[in-house]
């Protein structure tokens, strides 16, 4: 049982590395993409550098307003006005609007 378990994990990984599913470069393209989108929606809606680092990670997942804050180094109400700035540059009101538009 445990041999055709190994051998059915091998062929899968073999398929994924067949087909591309793992390819480093196809990542670091992608991050390089990311990287350029960031920079044009920037520009496109003059946000400053610390209201681009806020957007980058109020849109990257859904953890706590609070929890960001701590990372960042700043209170909780100094984030919400990045945020409000954001929200009125950008004319959107929510994080998962803004989350739309940012990764439209």
């Amino acid at each position: 049982m445990i041999a055709v378990c190994i051998v059915l994990f091998v062929a899968i990984v073999v398929v994924f590395f067949a087909s591309g599913a793992f390819r480093l470069d196809a990542a670091l393209e992608e991050g390089a993409r990311s990287a350029v989108d960031l920079a044009a929606f920037v520009e496109e809606y003059g946000l400053t550098p610390r209201e681009a680092e806020v957007l980058v990670l109020v849109t990257a997942d859904e953890r706590a307003l609070k929890e960001i804050a701590s990372e960042m180094d700043i209170s909780l109400r100094m984030l919400q006005k990045h945020l409000t700035s954001i929200y009125k540059k950008t004319d959107t009101q929510t994080r998962a609007g803004l989350t739309r538009k940012f990764l439209a």
